[in-house]
Parts: C-alpha cells; structure tokens; sequence
C-alpha cells in the first residue's frame, strides 16, 4: 500500500473515532474534560502506531539537538503572529468560540491545552511527518516531505474554525495553523525528537489564552 494513503487512512480512520468519543460524551462530561478525554485516546493510539510502525520508536523523546538563530527567528515570528491575532479575535470578533474556552477553570484549561498540544504533536509530527520521512525520504527541500503532508492534514483538520468564528478570522487562524505547523515539522526535523515541538506548541496555546483572558470579553 502506498505510504501517503496508509498514513491517511490511519490518521482518517482514528480521528473519526476520536471524533465520535467526543460527541457522544460531550452531554456528560462537557469541556474542556471532552476534549481532554479524546486527546489521550489519540495520544494513546499514535504512540501505538508509532511502536508498530516507526523505525526510530522512541527516540523521538530523547534529548534534543541544539537550535540556531534562524529557529529561533522562526519560532519568535510565529509567537507575534498568534499574539496580534488573538489579540484582534479577541477584541473584535462576535463570534469567539476560544473566549468561551478558556472560562472554564483556569488550571482545567492549561492542563487540556498541555495534553492537546502533546497530542497534536504525537499524531502529526511524531506519528505523520516522521512515518513518510522514514518510508518515503524526507527529500532535498528545507521541508521535508513528511513535514508538507502533516501540514496539509493539520491545516485541513482545523477547517472546523469556520463554524466557530467570523469568516475573517477563520481564514487567519487556518493560515496560521499552516505555519505554525511547517515551523514546529521543521524543529521536528532539526532537533530529531518531539521535545521542542511540544514545548512550542503549548507555548502557542498558553499564549492565546493568555491574551484572551487579558482582552476577552
């Protein structure tokens, strides 16, 4: 079977399960306890089809490799960026579905936004960028291919920001999703592990809900 589509299909596949643990708990435990719940099945489920899959294994937790200048630029941009646009969802949207998270419990809303972002990272850099490097070459580009595939699922995955926010800001936060997610593929393959990606992307939420609750409503 062609790599592209077995990766596809596992991520397809065990996103509507994910999907559906979400929906049909939703009424019972509500948010941000849904959310959390469905980010460990995930979790859970990647890890697995890292160890079946994936030739490194766990060697993507190990210590990872230094940074240069130009990661570091990298990921100060991509931190501005979210700041000025949640800053403006924040004091002009009407429709501000991450305001409404973060009313919830303060320590419940790090925790969930620490366990999705861990998640996010397993299913897309740890599991995604890292099976088509290994299977298919990662290629001569700055980003690899790996990275440009799990871009491409990660950016199509938060589609569902047109059903939660204003066409405008659905359009900037997709854009800056599809960056922040070729940033954290390029730490990923600089620093050979999941550490610094992880660490970026709760820096990322942590951030936004930072400014949220700062200049929220």
């Amino acid at each position: 079977m062609n790599y592209y589509l077995r990766a596809f299909m596992l991520f397809g596949c065990t996103f509507i399960t994910g999907a559906a643990i979400h929906y049909f708990t939703h009424d019972a435990l509500g948010d941000p306890y849904t959310s959390m719940l469905m980010w460990v099945f995930l979790s859970g489920t990647f890890l697995l089809y890292i160890r079946l899959f994936g030739k490194s294994r766990w060697a993507l937790f190990t210590k990872p490799g230094k940074l240069h200048g130009t990661a570091w630029l990298l990921c100060l941009g991509i931190l501005m960026l979210f700041f000025i646009n949640n800053y403006f969802l924040a004091i002009y949207s009407s429709l501000n579905m991450p305001g409404d998270q973060v009313r919830q419990p303060l320590a419940w809303v790090l925790l969930s936004f620490a366990i999705s972002s861990t998640g996010e990272e397993i299913v897309y850099r740890g599991f995604l960028q890292t099976y088509i490097n290994q299977n298919v070459g990662s290629g001569e580009w700055k980003l690899s291919r790996g990275n440009i595939f799990a871009t491409v699922l990660m950016t199509v995955a938060h589609f569902g920001f047109f059903t939660a926010m204003d066409v405008l800001f659905a359009v900037t936060g997709i854009l800056l999703v599809c960056l922040f997610s070729l940033v954290a593929g390029y730490l990923r393959d600089r620093t050979g592990g999941l550490v610094v990606p992880i660490l970026f992307h709760i820096t990322v939420n942590y951030l936004h809900t930072l400014v949220q609750l700062a200049f929220g409503e």
